[in-house]
């Protein structure tokens, strides 16, 4: 009797716990369900609604939290630059409990580079929210990292949002974990975002397949190359920057919102930093620096060479290559970089999935342009050696540069390798004003990527691996850059050389396919005497 008396209570408390009902009211007003359920004072995210605001110029994005709630409500992907205190992990929790309760069956995914990240941040507010949001749905369960909305019915993981770790050293079950998401309403939250590995930031994109499976990206920039700007310059995305001189907190002088940044906390960073310090401009004001605080090389540098670019003395020299060796249809690029004097001419880059018939289109690139092939410099390492092989199968002997061989001896200066001392030469160069390049911001990315550090004595550059691990690609345009500087010829020629670009024709044939370029070398040798001829 009492066997048959608990079935039937437990039958009952599993129908009721299914019969959980979305908030489909409030799906278009996230700021209202907030206020409505959560208790949250809606003046604490629409800031302008504060006494203070009626003459504020806004340093950041005007009404920077209720920009953020409209563009979900409206089903676009945010991408979140805030300064430290300005309340965008607060409100990244409250948004997800908002789309958990208002999308039936819908999914939210919180990732962040470590676990305590997500305990100490987000998730601790959702702990904070949770005894308003359970009166809302009783059979909704909150345990480590994790809300079930039907508890311990059948196929619970159908309505739920979970969080988990994924950084830059994150291993390949994480991708593949952020792959298994699927759902037709689906939340992606990333918090602290620049420090979460491009490989994990690919997988979660390739698992948006439905139209509402929406993404908001948040955390405090460390740079422009990193994975949060990244996501905030993506065509369609939302790109809404939180400075902390506009919070409610600031222009109202006392502490309306606790805990959050202070006019007293925004002078001490000021004094520390100054007003152009890094710290300062991205803990306060949002704003993303061109490079990280290591760079080897500043972004400012290569926007001064730009300007270098058209002066005649620049040019005096003979010309120059570098080149960058890839092996991918689709991945990273080959390039390759023409320099006439200390100026950077060219700059290609290209799918090449043949290293070997990449040898055929740098000659083409050698008589084009008229390069003495002891000046045009290649990455030989792994599948480099295969272009360098058939080059010299072609009577064609240019620089094989190995950056893991021991480094030259020259200066003061000591290094680890050949790589590190390649790229600290670009950066002296850049630094003294002995370069010009084109405007390229891809290039100045590529550029800016590398960290350095003294180590034993030694200046130590970034491995290409490392970099590639960061950035999820390889910084090609700044590797081919950086090899032409390293051959190009340093004592220049008494008289300016007047730089021949190629004529059309020939240039047609640089962007021609690759399966189109790769032929004998009998047929290479022909098209390089018809260039000669021309």
């Amino acid at each position: 009797m009492i066997d048959y008396a608990t079935g039937v209570l437990n039958a009952l408390d599993e129908e009721f716990t299914a019969q959980v009902v979305a908030d489909v009211a409030y799906q278009h007003d996230p700021i209202r369900w907030m206020h409505d359920v959560l208790g949250i004072d809606r003046r604490t995210i629409v800031w302008s609604e504060n006494p203070g605001y009626e003459h504020h110029e806004w340093d950041g994005t005007p009404d920077p939290l209720k920009v953020v709630c409209d563009a979900l409500a409206d089903g676009k992907d945010v991408g979140i630059e805030a300064g430290t205190g300005t309340q965008k992990t607060y409100t990244a929790a409250a948004l997800a409990l908002w789309f958990l309760a208002c999308f039936e069956d819908s999914i939210v995914v919180t990732t962040a580079p470590i676990e305590k990240q997500l305990t100490l941040h987000m998730w601790k507010w959702v702990g904070h929210f949770w005894d308003r949001f359970s009166r809302r749905f009783p059979s909704a369960e909150l345990i480590q990292l994790h809300v079930r909305m039907k508890g311990e019915v059948a196929e619970k993981e159908t309505w739920a949002a979970v969080g988990y770790a994924c950084g830059v050293d994150a291993g390949a079950d994480s991708a593949t974990r952020a792959q298994g998401f699927h759902a037709q309403h689906m939340l992606i939250v990333t918090e602290e975002t620049p420090g979460i590995d491009p490989a994990i930031m690919t997988a979660l994109e390739n698992t948006r397949t439905s139209k509402h499976n929406i993404w908001l990206a948040l955390g405090n920039p460390d740079h422009q190359a990193d994975a949060l700007h990244d996501f905030c310059i993506q065509p369609n995305v939302v790109h809404v920057r939180i400075s902390a001189l506009d919070h409610p907190n600031v222009i109202m002088g006392h502490e309306f919102v606790l805990g959050a940044c202070s006019r007293e906390s925004n002078a001490r960073r000021l004094a520390r930093y100054g007003e152009d310090g890094r710290l300062y401009q991205s803990r306060v004001r949002g704003i993303s620096p061109k490079e990280s605080a290591e760079a080897l090389i500043k972004w400012d540098w290569c926007v001064a060479a730009s300007k270098r670019a058209g002066q005649p003395m620049m040019r005096v020299g003979s010309s120059s290559m570098g080149v960058d060796v890839a092996n991918s249809e689709n991945g990273d690029l080959a390039a390759v970089a023409i320099w006439q004097g200390a100026t950077l001419e060219e700059l290609y880059a290209f799918p090449c999935p043949d290293p070997v018939a990449l040898a055929f289109k740098i000659k083409v690139y050698l008589r084009a342009f008229d390069v003495d092939p002891y000046r045009v410099g290649v990455d030989s390492v792994a599948v480099g050696a295969a272009t360098v092989g058939r080059l010299k199968e072609m009577d064609l002997i240019v620089r094989s540069l190995n950056g893991g061989a021991s480094a030259m001896s020259q200066g003061e200066e000591e290094f680890p390798n050949l790589r590190s001392q390649m790229w600290w030469q670009m950066r002296l160069d850049l630094q003294q004003g002995l370069v010009a390049l084109p405007y390229d911001e891809s290039l100045f990315r590529d550029l800016c990527a590398p960290t350095w550090e003294p180590k034993n004595g030694k200046i130590y550059v970034e491995p290409k691996e490392s970099i590639q691990k960061r950035l999820g690609r390889s910084p090609d345009r700044g590797d081919a850059c950086v090899y032409g500087n390293w051959v190009r010829d340093r004592e220049p020629l008494t008289s300016t050389v007047r730089f021949r670009r190629p004529d059309e024709e020939t240039l047609a044939a640089f962007d021609q396919r690759d399966e189109e370029f790769v032929m004998d070398t009998e047929d290479a040798d022909v098209y390089g005497d018809t260039l000669d001829q021309s």
